[in-house]
C-alpha cells in the first residue's frame, strides 16, 4: 500500500470534490487513482515491462482543482485529460 500525502491546497480542493461525492477524502482520492490506474492497464501491451506512472503537482492539483467546484465539468477534465 502507498502513502499519498497532498499540499494543502490540493488537499481542500479534493475535500470539496469529496463532499460532493458524498465521500471521505481516502475514498475519493483512491477512487480516482484507482480510474487512472484501471484506465492505464487497459491501454497497455500487457506483455509490456511493467512501468509506473509519476504525476506532476500541477497534474495531481489539475484532477482537483478548478474555480468551478463542477462535478461534471471535474469528470470532463479526468476523460479530457486521461480518457476515463
Amino acid at each position: 500500500m502507498a502513502t499519498i500525502t497532498l499540499r494543502p491546497d490540493v488537499y481542500d480542493k479534493a475535500a470539496i470534490f469529496a463532499r460532493k461525492d458524498k465521500l471521505n477524502i481516502e475514498d475519493w482520492v483512491n477512487k480516482i487513482l484507482q480510474k487512472i490506474v484501471v484506465d492505464i492497464s487497459e491501454k497497455e501491451d500487457m506483455n509490456a515491462p511493467a512501468e509506473s506512472k509519476m504525476f506532476s503537482w500541477e497534474e495531481m492539483g489539475g484532477m482537483f482543482a478548478s474555480d468551478k467546484s463542477d462535478k461534471e465539468l471535474r469528470d470532463e477534465y479526468l476523460e479530457e485529460k486521461y480518457g476515463i
